[in-house]
């Protein structure tokens, strides 16, 4: 046990150190507290790295099970960058959102590959995460395209034939679910009385 506890302690020791840039951004735990401070993710561990005051080198750490989400500008790239965390294959994993509405493309990047290194096209899993269930996105027409057809009916039929949409490619899988979240934007400005 205090082998396993050393080899974890001198882990998060090398992330903490190894962490090359940190952001500023909010972090919400799992009580739904908001911490404002320097964030940094760890996408090998699902781990969120921050400093409450940047005067002080200390850093904490919070598992993917203990953030309910978390975001932070990348000053890097020059992109607000926002993370949920869900269950997947029993484990809680941090899923960068790409498409943020009632139906989010979420991804994850592939192991082994450095997320500054990442390739946006090829690094990258993506996933649909819509009514509470992640699927992966190869299996977005069997399992949730029938499920916004019947939300949406003749206009999301209507919108995919006049662009010519495919669903089993991925960029229009992403014009299907920004016209989803468009049509269900539109369902609620309607007055029901």
């Amino acid at each position: 046990m205090k082998v396993i506890l050393s080899s974890l302690f001198l882990t998060v020791s090398w992330v903490i150190s190894a962490q090359p840039k940190m952001f500023d951004g909010v972090v919400v735990n799992h009580r739904q507290e908001v911490i404002l401070a320097k964030v940094a993710v760890e996408t090998a561990f699902d781990a969120v790295i921050f400093r409450l005051n940047s005067d002080t080198a200390i850093c904490s750490i919070l598992p993917a099970h203990r953030v309910n989400s978390f975001r932070y500008f990348d000053s890097v790239t020059n992109i607000n960058r926002q993370f949920i965390s869900l269950r997947y294959h029993g484990v809680y994993r941090f899923f960068e959102i790409v498409i943020y509405g009632p139906v989010q493309v979420i991804r994850r990047i592939k192991r082994g590959v450095s997320p500054l290194e990442a390739n946006e096209g090829h690094d990258y899993d993506f996933f649909c995460w819509f009514g509470n269930e992640l699927t992966q996105m190869k299996n977005f027409k069997s399992t949730v395209f029938p499920l916004l057809v019947q939300l949406y009916g003749k206009e999301l039929e209507d919108f995919i034939s006049q662009n010519k949409l495919r669903l089993h490619d991925q960029v229009s899988v992403f014009s299907i679910v920004k016209k989803c979240n468009e049509l269900s934007r539109r369902q609620h400005l309607v007055a029901t009385r």
